[in-house]
């Protein structure tokens, strides 16, 4: 239990890091299960830019299609970031 509780201290500090803001409020839940939602687009953007930048390479040639694909069911906060800040 004790690995357990610092873990969860470990883990409300990074989430208590603000990233970035957001103009809009990042919407999960039922939206994103029945329909595309803002918050799974940015899930997978970031998935493609991450993967992207991982597969430069130095060859001018070189071309790696990219593709993102995320289960709905994952994103299960109804609303993420009311007060416009993504952490």
């Amino acid at each position: 239990m004790k690995q357990v509780k610092k873990f969860r201290e470990e883990v409300k500090k990074i989430e208590a890091e603000i990233l970035s803001k957001t103009v809009v409020k990042l919407q999960g839940g039922t939206k994103c299960w029945k329909n595309e939602c803002n918050l799974g687009n940015l899930v997978t953007d970031a998935m493609v830019h991450c993967a992207h930048n991982a597969s430069q390479s130095d060859s001018a040639d070189s071309i790696t299609p990219i593709v993102s694909i995320w289960h709905s069911g994952s994103l299960y906060k109804d609303e993420v970031s009311p007060q416009c800040n993504a952490s």
